[in-house]
Parts: structure tokens; C-alpha cells; sequence
């Protein structure tokens, strides 16, 4: 460089402005940075391209002392570097430029003296740090910053020198690594590697590079590896700084243990996603493992099982023991349960007490069973708790993949419908609602599948039930019941299919529907001059909820051309459950309108006398089950009549529903019950019996004692003192093939060519819907087909007659045991065991 500033002096010898490569060679004229020629009194020689570009000098700028000119503040130990440079010595400082418009920079000078034909020439070459400087400025600012941070946030700061290999770490990152303050600790880039965790060094090691690469910032989360093998999670940020050639030069770090704040997350993802009670997956849990389950399980032949477990009255435990010993009895509960699944199946609390399972690997119906038995007979132990010696029982809905629905949606609310029918068998029981595991089962299902399509394909009617005075006879009113021809299972009742209706949404419809026939049909029957009654129709509380329901009512009425009058409507007490102040408002309502209230079924729910007070009714239905066993028993007979003493100090007329027998009839006339409803008098019936009822305006009571037994037997019958126990499967219905399980029913008589028996499902009267029989006699175990030719409805039990489908052969075998039977108990033989029932019928269904 020296010598080519020798050259290039010996070229130049006055103030000159080099525009062109002759003047000045272009290897200078072009040199990036600033050059500029001085004479040993500081007078500008010449310049290059670069200089008058970068600061903006002309030259008549350069016509005075440059020094002065150019840099700020030109003080003695400035003047000290060029008086050195005089003496032959290359110099080198920073100091201050100023440019033309006033700008000043931060510069790097550098005095390059040459010598030449008119003496000595100093070069000058400038470079422009100011850049460097304020890095410098920013790092200075950021590592005092950084003293007072670490301080309060505990969060450490380092640098890596790329090009010494070497890292600096401040106090907080030294305890961070868990190195002692004290320490010399300057590793490497690989000894720093060397603290992260295995699995997370390829991370750490990525960001590094891609800072580099970039020159960008980049934050990480990784774990360090403590002399003591501890973990500690950190967060790292990086920031590549660069150099005069903006290249990286060091990278920047913050680092901070975040080992608490990691620990906090995954507690608060814990409690996300596991009840904080039992610590088992909660109801946020079981949705989505029941969702990886129906996607998984798509499209292959396999299947899965979902199980509602509720337990049965805790909310007694709750109220009178306190939730403490609620709180030991589901845990005590939970260890229980655990201990009968597999690794594969999931537990989960998803209420206060009930509880979800997902059966993932189901083997068959059978197993289900075994394992809801298992979890039945697992709470016959009691649960000691604090001295308390507790008994627990509980009840399970059970529904299966794919056959009961293949969307979760689908399958939880079958297990809710089969958890309902559980508890309608009195509790401490399961029900399984798929298809394959029983007649109920099927039936239930094909049900809740064809609901939607009975109501586009008007398989709805209508049937009534007279309402009567308890003294004349006369009709007062008559309730209209929804009935389903099914076109397979024939005429289902209400109870079957309205619970149904209601998990899926579709009973708002369906009681709009009735509303609307009543009303027709009144409308049909006061034009053809037809003496009419008022018809009373129930409402659900989901009707309360229904906006404008009430501009509904008046229309569906203004529409038929009756008069409100005409109508009654009836509901249940679980229509007030937090809806009082909605229910009484729409209440208040209605009977504005003409529409008189009845409060039904009395007794049977909550029974909260304040609503007899709270809610203007019209009628206190008094619930069947009180009517019916009030001559039995002392207590019911003694509600019965408080009910009706009640009902008449409010002035509300009181209904006697489910009235069967004179005797029963006796003593509520006796009691001053103003109405009576009831098989006594009718049973429901379709439109066109119902009007020659009407028209006679007054009915007359049947005592069903009175009714001969209706039978088509051929055939010698044996009665069974006790009935029989036996399982029932059905067959085929319609042509169609079924696998199904067994259902529990009760044999009462037999003979060679049939049976009557008990059950509490309801079955068509069809030629075509296929019945086995299997039971054991005299310990011969018989298994016989057959259909049913007639069927006797009562509210809970229905019996049927059942004629056989039988082989010549096997019907002579079975007449020789029947036979041997009968000659046993006319000669008061003991008999050996054959699975008599001697329990109440009742009783005996809610078991099985």
C-alpha cells in the first residue's frame, strides 16, 4: 500500500479533484472507502470519489485546512496523531467527522505518510464505524440494562464469540448452568451443547444455526442437564451481531429457568384434562377419547363399548353426611373401578356422581355383561369412611360401536337413554341398548332410528281416555294420548318413544303435532254436530322454554275455529324445575286465554307443596301409583286422602288417574274426589270408539272381575303355583333374521300347543314376529317357539298368549313331561327345582 501511495504522489503535485482514471488510477478512485491526499501542512492534495460521495465536499470546501474542516473538535491530542504521521509513522484513532450538511459520523482514521519529489505526503483513509459504534453504544446500554434485569427477573444474558470460540456468561446464566459464580466458566460451542438434554441438543443447535444464517432472532425452549442429573427447563433467546463486513461476529443470548412456570403449565394441562377431585380423566377428557375412538374405529369391523355409571341417591350422602364423606366415597369409588379395567379403557368422572367408561377392546356382548356385573357386584362391599359403614348401589347405561351410532353425539346419548331405562328397573342395575344385546334393546333402538321418519310418514295417531265425574259417570273431559303405529313393532305406547323424542330433539314437534290433530279434531267434531268434551293434552317443560310458543297456541286454535275453552293441558312437576317464575307467567297466560291446568301425576316427582300455593291450577291429578295400592296399603290411602283435603281448601278439583276396581272407586267417591280416570271406565281408545263415548255422555264402571279371561286354548293347561322363569328370544320379525340376546320373562300356565306369560316389553300381535322360549321343568331343560295371538296391556306388565310353532314329536314329548307335572301337583308332590318365582312380579323385573 505504501509504495502505491509513492506512486500515486509522484503523479500528483496541487489541489486536484481526480475524476478520471488518467489523473488518479482507478484502483484508488475506486477503492470503496475514503482517500485523501494531504500535504505535510494538512492542505488537501486531492480525493477520491468515494470521499466527496460520502460526505459531500466540493472543492472549494477543500481550499482550506482540512483537518480543521472535517474533523469536530480538532484538539491537541487529534493534532498529536498527524504530527507523528509527519515524522514517517503510520497512525491509527477514532474521533469525529463532520460532512458538508453538518452530519457528523463516527470515524476511523487512518495517516499513511509517503514520501515524494516535492517532499512528504500523508494519505488519509477514512472509514465510516458509525454503525460499529452504535452497536457498541447498544450493547454497553443493554449489558447495564442486563445487570439490573438479572437481578429482578432472574434472567441471565451470554455471548458467544464466533470467532474465538469462547462464551461469556453473566452471573444469573452461570447459576442457571448451574455453575458456581466463582467458577471460570467459558465453554466452547460444543462444551456449551454438552449441558442441553439429548433430545433437545438438535434443537438448540438448529436455532444457533439458523441465527447465523439469517442474522435473525430466535427463541427456543430446551432443557439443561444439571451436575446432579436434574432436569431444568429454559427458555434461550438468540441475536447474531455482525461486524465491519456484516458478518456475524458473536451471538447475543438470554436465558432464563423457566422450570416453575413449566411445572405450573403441565399441573393447569393436568387439571384441564383429569378431574381435581378422583385425579381421573374429567368430562373434557372422555368427549375427546371418545372422538379418537369413533374416527379410529371407522371403516374396520371392530368395536367399542361407552358405559354411564351413576350412582344411585348420592346426593343423600351429600345432604346428610356432608360432602367430605361424598368426597372419601368417590374416591373409594374410583380405586374400585380402576381395579376392574384394563390399561386400555378409560375412567372418567364427567359429574358430581357418574362416571363415563370407554371400553376399547370389546369382545362381545357377553363380556360387556360380565364386566357391568363385575362393577355391580364390586359395590355389594360397604365403604367405610370416618366410621361410617355406607352401601352403595349404582346404574349403568350401556352403548356400543358401531351399532348404536357412530358419532359420539350418537352413542352418548343411547348410553344416557339406556341409563334411564336402568334406573326405570329400579336402580342398581345396567341396560344395554345395542341392538344385539335383547329384545328391549332392539326394540329401543329401532325406535330411537325410525322416530324422525313416523313423523314425515304420519305414523302418529291418536288415542283418548274419558275423564269421568266420580259420582254420576258423566264426561267431563278426555285426554288425548299419542300412540305410534310402527310397521313393525305395531302399536307403541307414549312411554316407549317420548323419551326418545326428547334426546333427540324431535318432542316440541311431536307435541306441536298433537295440539294441532286435537284441535282438528274437535273442529271435525263440532261440525259434524258431534257432542264434544274438553280434550286435555300434555305439555313438556321444554314447551315453557320455546319462545313464542304462546302466539303458537292461539293460532293452531283461531286456525281450527274451536274455542280455548275446548282445550286442557296438563303438566308434570319437573316443568317448575328452574323455570317457576317462566312456567307461572305461561300459566297465567293460558288461562287467560280459557285454557284450564292440570297438575299431573302428584306425588310422583317432587311434589313441592308450594306450587299447589304458587301456581293457579285448575286440577290435581293424583298419580296411579297411590290409587292403586291405597287398599293395601295404610300409608297410600292416607296420602291419598290428604292430597284431596288439601286440593279441596285450595278449591282445585282432584283426578284420581289409573282407577281399575268398584273397590277402588268406593272409597274415593267416599273421600269426595271429584274425578276419576281409568281402566274402570275405559281404556284409551282411537277416534272412532271414542265417539259413541261421547255420545253416550255418561259411562258406567266394568269391575274387571267381572271380565272372563281371554284365552284361545286348544289344549289342557298347567298352572304353575309360582311362575316360571325363563329367556325369550326373538327370532325373526317380518321375515327378517335376528341375533339377539336374551330378555327375562315369566311363564304363568302351558300346555302342549302354548303358553301365557308375563314380560315387561311390549310386542305386536303378529303371526310374523317369531318368539323362543327357553326354561327349564323337572330338570329338563325345553326350548320352543312360537308367536303371540293376544296380549292383555296393563300399565307395567303385559301378558300374552303364545301359540307354539312345534313338531308332532316334540309336542308329545313335552305333553309326557307336562304330564308327569301335573299328576306331581295334584298329589302335592314337592316338586324339584324349576326356577319358580315367588318374589313380587314387580320386584322381580326391576332385578333382571
Amino acid at each position: 500500500m505504501k509504495r502505491l501511495f509513492n506512486r500515486l504522489a509522484k503523479e500528483t503535485n496541487s489541489i486536484q479533484l481526480i475524476d478520471s482514471e488518467e489523473e488518479f488510477p482507478s484502483i484508488i478512485n475506486d477503492y470503496l472507502l475514503p482517500v485523501i491526499q494531504l500535504d505535510v501542512s494538512g492542505n488537501v492534495i486531492s480525493c477520491n470519489r468515494s470521499f466527496t460521495k460520502q460526505f459531500g465536499y466540493t472543492e472549494q470546501d477543500l481550499k482550506k485546512p482540512f483537518l480543521k474542516i472535517y474533523v469536530k473538535e480538532y484538539r491537541n491530542e487529534l493534532k498529536q496523531y498527524f504530527k507523528i504521521a509527519q515524522s514517517g509513522h503510520v497512525q491509527t484513532f477514532n474521533t469525529i467527522g463532520i460532512g458538508k450538511n453538518g452530519k457528523t459520523f463516527d470515524i476511523r482514521v487512518t495517516y499513511i505518510p509517503t514520501e515524494s519529489e516535492n517532499g512528504t505526503i500523508i494519505y488519509v483513509i477514512i472509514s465510516n464505524i458509525t454503525e460499529l459504534k452504535e452497536k457498541e453504544r447498544e450493547i454497553l446500554l443493554f449489558e447495564n440494562r442486563l445487570k439490573s434485569i438479572e437481578g429482578i427477573g432472574e434472567i441471565g444474558s451470554f455471548h458467544y464469540d464466533i470467532l474465538n470460540d469462547c462464551t461469556h456468561c453473566s452471573k444469573q446464566a452461570q447459576v442457571i448452568f448451574g455453575k458456581s459464580v466463582d467458577e471460570d466458566f467459558s465453554p466452547t460451542y460444543t462444551q456449551l451443547l454438552e449441558l442441553i438434554h439429548p433430545n433437545d441438543y438438535p434443537i438448540l443447535s438448529a436455532a444457533f444455526k439458523k441465527t447465523l444464517k439469517d442474522n435473525s432472532n430466535k427463541t427456543v425452549e430446551c432443557r439443561i442437564v444439571m451436575q446432579d442429573q436434574s432436569i431444568r427447563h429454559v427458555f434461550v433467546q438468540l441475536e447474531a451481531f455482525l461486524g465491519e463486513n456484516r458478518q456475524p461476529v458473536r451471538v447475543m443470548g438470554f436465558i432464563q429457568d423457566i422450570t416453575e412456570q413449566k411445572m405450573l403449565i403441565e399441573q393447569v394441562q393436568h387439571l384441564s384434562f383429569h378431574d381435581y377431585l378422583t385425579n381421573l380423566p374429567n368430562r373434557r377428557m372422555f368427549d375427546g377419547k371418545l372422538q379418537q375412538l369413533t374416527d379410529g374405529y371407522r371403516g374396520n369391523n371392530k368395536k367399542f363399548a361407552v358405559m354411564i355409571f351413576d350412582i344411585d341417591h348420592f346426593k343423600y350422602i351429600n345432604d346428610t353426611l356432608g360432602h367430605p364423606i361424598g368426597d372419601d366415597v368417590l374416591n373409594g369409588l374410583s380405586a374400585r373401578l380402576l381395579a376392574l379395567l384394563s390399561p386400555d379403557d378409560l375412567l372418567a368422572r364427567i359429574g358430581g356422581d357418574e362416571f363415563g367408561l370407554l371400553i376399547a377392546n370389546m369382545a362381545s356382548i357377553d363380556s360387556l355383561k360380565e364386566l357391568a356385573d363385575r362393577i355391580i357386584n364390586c359395590l355389594k362391599e360397604p365403604f367405610y369412611i370416618k366410621g361410617y359403614e355406607l352401601f352403595l348401589t349404582a346404574s349403568i347405561g350401556i352403548s356400543i360401536y358401531p351399532d348404536d351410532g357412530v358419532t359420539s353425539h350418537e352413542l352418548l346419548r343411547n348410553a344416557d337413554i339406556a341409563l334411564f331405562k336402568a334406573e326405570e328397573l329400579g336402580r342398581n342395575n345396567y341396560k344395554i341398548i345395542s341392538p344385539s344385546s335383547s329384545i328391549e334393546s332392539y326394540k329401543l333402538f329401532s325406535l330411537g332410528r325410525d322416530l324422525l321418519k313416523a313423523l314425515e310418514n304420519n305414523e302418529m295417531v291418536l288415542y283418548f281416555q274419558p275423564r269421568v265425574d266420580a259420582s254420576s259417570g258423566k264426561i267431563i273431559s278426555a285426554e288425548a294420548l299419542i300412540r305410534w303405529e310402527h310397521p313393525e313393532w305395531g302399536l307403541v305406547s307414549p312411554a316407549e318413544f317420548l323419551m326418545l323424542a326428547e334426546e333427540n330433539g324431535l318432542i316440541i314437534q311431536i307435541e306441536d303435532w298433537v295440539l294441532n290433530e286435537v284441535c282438528q279434531q274437535l273442529k271435525t267434531w263440532k261440525e259434524a254436530m258431534l257432542s264434544t268434551v274438553p280434550i286435555s293434552i300434555n305439555i313438556s317443560a321444554t314447551h315453557f322454554m320455546k319462545q313464542n310458543w304462546l302466539e303458537t297456541v292461539e293460532e293452531t286454535i283461531r286456525n281450527a275455529g274451536i274455542r280455548p275453552t275446548d282445550l286442557e293441558f296438563e303438566i308434570t312437576e319437573n316443568s317448575f324445575l328452574n323455570n317457576e317464575e317462566i312456567v307461572n307467567r305461561t300459566i297465567i297466560s293460558l288461562k287467560e286465554m280459557g285454557i284450564k291446568i292440570s297438575l299431573d301425576d302428584f306425588g310422583k316427582g317432587y311434589s313441592s307443596l308450594s306450587y299447589l300455593a304458587q301456581f293457579p291450577f285448575d286440577f290435581i291429578k293424583i298419580d296411579k301409583l297411590f290409587i292403586q295400592n291405597m287398599i293395601e296399603s295404610h300409608h297410600d290411602l292416607f296420602i291419598v286422602k290428604s292430597i284431596i283435603y288439601l286440593a279441596k281448601g285450595l278449591d282445585i278439583d282432584v283426578v284420581a288417574e289409573g282407577v281399575e276396581t268398584i273397590e277402588q272407586l268406593k272409597l274415593l267417591k267416599k273421600e269426595k274426589c271429584q274425578q276419576i280416570q281409568g281402566y274402570l271406565f275405559s281404556r284409551p281408545v282411537p277416534v272412532k270408539e271414542i265417539e259413541p263415548l261421547l255420545q253416550k255422555k255418561i259411562l258406567q264402571p266394568i269391575d274387571p272381575k267381572l271380565k272372563e279371561k281371554q284365552s284361545k286354548r286348544k289344549y289342557y293347561r298347567v298352572n304353575f303355583p309360582y311362575p316360571l322363569a325363563a329367556k325369550m328370544t326373538l327370532l325373526s320379525i317380518a321375515g327378517k333374521p335376528m341375533r339377539l340376546g336374551k330378555s327375562s320373562v315369566l311363564i304363568e300356565d302351558i300346555s302342549i300347543g302354548g303358553l301365557r306369560y308375563l314380560s315387561t316389553l311390549k310386542l305386536p300381535v303378529r303371526d310374523d314376529v317369531i318368539l323362543q322360549f327357553e326354561f327349564e321343568l323337572l330338570s329338563e331343560v325345553i326350548k320352543v317357539k312360537g308367536h303371540i295371538v293376544w296380549k292383555e296391556d296393563n300399565d307395567e306388565l303385559t301378558e300374552y298368549g303364545i301359540e307354539f310353532i312345534i313338531k308332532d314329536k316334540d309336542q308329545s314329548d313335552l305333553g309326557k313331561l307336562l304330564n308327569r307335572l301335573n299328576l306331581l301337583l295334584k298329589n302335592n308332590v314337592s316338586l324339584p327345582s324349576y326356577g319358580t318365582v315367588v318374589e313380587d312380579k314387580d320386584q322381580y323385573f326391576q332385578g333382571t
